[in-house]
């Protein structure tokens, strides 16, 4: 039984129509040897979100697949639901496509919302010691951190490639990272299991299936990831 958690009913996300991300930029998905990328279709992958576990499964699309083709998802939609705001931390869940993958740890939740003025946000704001305003934003894949990208561990997972949250209003550089203290962050979103007060476990494995079963597959797919942030305190 995990610590300050609050029984979850089962959440139904609404999966909405967003425009494409245009740039493509493959992590962890090396060219050939001339530079080029595979083009052959018998090596295309789909991914079919339409699954009981609700991940990102590829399907290789043969010359054969005929009728039996697998249409991508437009979309891979976050939702973090914090459920528990402490004088100088914040416990929520991490769902992606409606299924809890994990819990998450942020600083302090000041009451900061997307749709605020800048001024009264950053009236608000203590700088390293805030959680993000609420609001729903996209990610993006293709940020290669120069912080992480020189720690040998991220460079050998992703090349230093990580998500990176897009236009957080009074806030730059907001990442989804390992961390299992709040002090392992000044804003960003740490993954892992809450099994003490304050703190996270197993931070590393869950990261790693974030980034494994949701994160690249829709990167490498040119699917839109869009994470939305919500208070839900009992």
């Amino acid at each position: 039984m995990l610590s300050e958690r609050d029984s979850v009913n089962s959440t139904k996300i609404v999966i909405l129509s967003f425009g494409r991300i245009s740039r493509k930029h493959y992590i962890c998905t090396p060219p050939s040897q001339n530079g080029k990328r595979h083009s052959n279709p018998q090596q295309t992958a789909y991914f079919n979100m339409n699954t009981t576990d609700n991940k990102i499964h590829s399907t290789p699309r043969t010359e054969e697949a005929g009728t039996d083709k697998i249409q991508k998802p437009d979309v891979l939609h976050l939702l973090l639901k914090r459920i528990a705001a402490k004088d100088d931390y914040t416990i929520g869940h991490l769902y992606a496509n409606g299924k809890l993958v994990c819990d998450t740890l942020e600083k302090t939740d000041r009451g900061l919302q997307q749709g605020m003025s800048t001024e009264e946000l950053l009236r608000r704001k203590i700088t390293g010691k805030t959680a993000i305003p609420t609001g729903t934003y996209k990610i993006t894949m293709g940020h290669k951190s120069p912080k992480f990208s020189a720690i040998d561990y991220y460079n050998d997972f992703c090349g230093g490639y990580m998500p990176r949250l897009l236009n957080v209003p009074a806030f730059e550089g907001i990442l989804i990272h390992r961390g299992n203290r709040k002090e392992a962050s000044e804003g960003c979103l740490l993954v892992g299991e809450n099994t003490s007060k304050g703190g996270l476990s197993r931070s590393k494995p869950h990261w790693e299936a974030l980034m494994k079963d949701y994160l690249m597959p829709a990167q490498q797919r040119d699917i839109d990831i869009i994470i939305t942030i919500m208070a839900d305190y009992a």
